[in-house]
């Protein structure tokens, strides 16, 4: 295995991962244009008077440090070397920032294994996976760290927020979060509000769900202990089925 000293930001020497060509003749390639609903008139709102109440924000950040390649089979494989920053920071009238945290990793497509040699602490690069062969998907796992750790902070950061006296308010977050059952679960045994966004490919169970455990296949095998849906639908079907019924 070798570093490439060719810069990432220009993708790769070798044109593993050149575009497709035809990527850009596809439908909606140029891009969709959001519409709005509705006119509505622009003005500024003006703040209401009085101390702020505090709010946190917290982001993260990836960025790939340099392309790897092994050779396994006869064939060049493609990984990089990555890293992953969260953090942070609280508001009401003057700024502090919070915890920052740094994540690095060697991520190589699905099937391959790699390991950096060891030089400090600073600069350990985890072995890691991705979930598929292609090599833009060692991207995609990248982002899926970035994703992994701002969870992780974050439900860090709600638990210790459900100590402090403050007025509680609901806690804001896209689909990295929404879509993690173990954040959502975390956040309900805090006894926390929360309005998180989801993505259309999640599963979601209606009123008229029943959840059983299911009986055992034959005489073998340990008996099922998991209560299990008896129908799921995934959050797209049901807009569209609204929308069929406005």
């Amino acid at each position: 295995m070798w570093v490439e000293a060719w810069s990432p930001e220009y993708g790769t020497s070798y044109g593993i991962d050149a575009p497709d060509p035809d990527a850009s003749e596809a439908p909606g390639a140029a891009g969709a244009q959001a519409v709005p609903a509705e006119d509505v008139p622009w003005a500024p709102i003006a703040p209401a008077a009085g101390e702020l109440p505090p709010v946190a924000f917290l982001d993260g950040v990836s960025r790939v440090d340099a392309r790897v390649f092994l050779e396994a089979g006869g064939e060049l494989v493609a990984g990089l070397c990555g890293s992953v920053g969260v953090g942070a920071m609280k508001t009401n009238g003057t700024t502090r920032f919070g915890a920052t945290r740094v994540h690095r990793a060697l991520v190589m497509p699905q099937g391959q294994h790699a390991e950096m040699p060891f030089v400090s602490q600073v600069l350990h690069y985890e072995s890691r996976q991705a979930t598929g062969p292609r090599p833009e998907d060692t991207r995609f796992a990248l982002e899926a760290l970035r994703e992994e750790r701002e969870g992780l902070l974050a439900a860090s950061l709600a638990e210790r927020a459900a100590g402090w006296e403050l007025p509680a308010a609901p806690i804001l977050a896209d689909c990295a979060y929404g879509d993690d059952t173990a954040f959502r679960t975390g956040l309900r045994r805090l006894g926390r509000e929360y309005v998180l966004a989801v993505s259309a490919q999640i599963g979601v169970y209606g009123p008229e769900t029943a959840f059983a455990v299911p009986e055992r296949n034959g005489s073998v095998g340990r008996r099922r202990s998991v209560a299990r849906p008896d129908a799921a639908k995934l959050l797209a079907d049901l807009l569209f089925e609204a929308e069929g019924t406005r």
